[in-house]
């Protein structure tokens, strides 16, 4: 698309496959541009029905008119933060600033987005293009059921049609790592543009105006050792700011005498840098040839939404036809939803209609039969239900009817005497004494043994012996003799253990 009035207007549409390479209106308009959207639509879309690729635009390419690519220092690479910092500037209290107000004054009519970053760069560079021509054309497609799949402009197009490290691939050039190339195509119209590109994808770019000359009876851009000064001065700045430079330039110009003087210039002013040129009767022409016949080799299922650096990504992401069946799908299904939701909400409302009648029929009975046995529980009291009182009333009458406790606690003495009987059984110790009352003492219990360390073994055992009602044994041990034999009299009083009360609340 070939614009005018700083990219505010469409003057001329173009049209290049691996077959044809059409324009429209054929006959141009010296009066001023085109703007019938629809018409320009539909004359694509008659021009795509006799090609093979009838299904979609693979790629709307803008020209440079109307746009600019630019330094900026940002407080991060985020696309976001850049767009912000473009639009407000740095000066306080002023909105943009130098070429972004120019060329992109609002997200309404402009795109702003940062290129791919060099590692190390001071400053980012951030391409601002007036789009209105672009939005209505991709729009009129979308209505004549032509999708568009990206947008880019003629300096994406360069990078990846001349570039020789150029990828097929546009994911695959985020992560090469190869030398910048220089890129330089001579518009016949009097426009010279040029990019840097690494492995296909945008870096830096900008245009020139040249002069116009006649030759051969065809007026022709003249290139002289002027302007290939300018672009020298122009990329030295570019080094500066984005720490990059081209390693290797490519020039396609238009045939001439002058062709040659200015890639000699060119040379002397970028020294130690390889220069390829080649002359073409239309540089765009050839452009545009090789990067459609690019595209037409790339594999439909590798296509993507493009990156900074192979296009514009906010046109490429235009929504269109598809997006709006999605979004009236989803509302459809969010009604669908909503309508289920309301039939559900009306089946629980009904539902605890029903709940609630059940419920005051119960309570109806329930006061019936409270009626019938305690009346004087329906007497309103604040906080409790009749239910409440009712249940209090049964509790108290339950309280008033329990026999009375004992005060006195009776010891279980004979399975406590079963369970000392098992520790007295091994033989080794000779009973002398066992006392257990209920009440009044402690538990006693009097042992013969041979020697200290079996004394002190049955302490132990009787401490230890499971199922006990005595808390604690403590031992005292006497020397005693029996016929000449030395014998330990091992003497244990233990504590009744309190015992636990039964269910009913009483005591054993």
């Amino acid at each position: 698309m070939r614009r005018t009035d700083r990219g505010a207007a469409m003057r001329q549409l173009r049209l290049v496959d691996h077959a044809q390479d059409l324009q429209w209106p054929e006959q141009g308009h010296a009066s001023g541009a085109p703007q019938d959207y629809p018409a320009a639509a539909a004359w694509v879309k008659d021009r795509l029905a006799s090609s093979r690729s009838d299904a979609s635009v693979a790629m709307l390419c803008l020209d440079v008119e109307g746009g600019v690519c630019s330094w900026l220092s940002a407080p991060s690479a985020d696309p976001a933060v850049v767009v912000s910092a473009a639009r407000l500037g740095a000066e306080p209290g002023r909105a943009g600033g130098g070429a972004f107000d120019f060329y992109a004054p609002g997200d309404l009519d402009s795109t702003i987005q940062p290129l791919s970053g060099e590692p190390g760069a001071t400053r980012l560079s951030v391409l601002a293009l007036g789009d209105v021509p672009a939005r209505l054309l991709v729009d009129a497609l979308d209505n004549q059921r032509v999708p568009v799949e990206s947008v880019a402009t003629l300096w994406h197009v360069i990078a990846q049609a001349w570039d020789p490290a150029a990828s097929v691939d546009p994911a695959e050039a985020l992560t090469a790592s190869g030398p910048v190339t220089g890129l330089i195509v001579v518009d016949p119209a009097g426009r010279l543009v040029w990019c840097w590109s690494r492995a296909g994808s945008l870096l830096v770019g900008g245009s020139m105006r040249l002069g116009i000359a006649r030759e051969d009876d065809a007026d022709r851009p003249r290139l002289d050792a002027g302007d290939a000064a300018r672009l020298a001065t122009e990329w030295l700045a570019w080094a500066v700011q984005v720490g990059a430079a081209p390693g290797r330039i490519v020039c396609v110009m238009t045939p001439g005498g002058d062709a040659a003087t200015f890639g000699q210039a060119l040379t002397r002013a970028w020294p130690s840098t390889p220069v390829d040129a080649v002359t073409h009767e239309d540089p765009i022409a050839v452009t545009l040839r090789r990067a459609a016949a690019r595209l037409e080799s790339t594999p439909r299922n590798r296509a993507r939404t493009p990156e900074p650096g192979a296009g514009v990504v906010g046109l490429s992401q235009r929504p269109v036809r598809a997006h709006r069946r999605m979004h009236l799908w989803r509302a459809v299904a969010l009604a669908a939803a909503a309508g289920l939701l309301g039939m559900a909400s009306w089946r629980l409302y009904a539902r605890a209609d029903e709940a609630e009648a059940s419920a005051k029929a119960w309570r109806s009975r329930a006061d019936e039969l409270i009626r019938g046995v305690y009346p004087d529980a329906l007497i309103p009291q604040p906080g409790k239900s009749a239910l409440q009182v009712m249940d209090e009333e049964i509790l108290s009458r339950r309280r008033n009817l329990r026999p009375p406790e004992r005060t006195d606690q009776a010891m279980p003495i004979l399975e406590e005497l079963e369970t000392i009987s098992m520790v007295l059984g091994s033989g080794r110790y000779a009973l002398e004494s066992i006392e257990l009352k209920s009440q009044g003492s402690a538990p006693t219990i009097i042992v013969i043994a041979e020697s200290t360390a079996d004394a002190e073994a049955l302490a132990e055992a009787l401490n230890r012996i499971g199922g006990s009602h005595v808390s604690q044994w403590s031992p005292a041990y006497a020397s005693r003799t029996e016929g000449g034999i030395p014998k330990v009299q091992a003497t244990f009083r233990g504590e009744w253990a309190a015992p636990a009360p039964r269910a009913g609340g009483g005591t054993p």
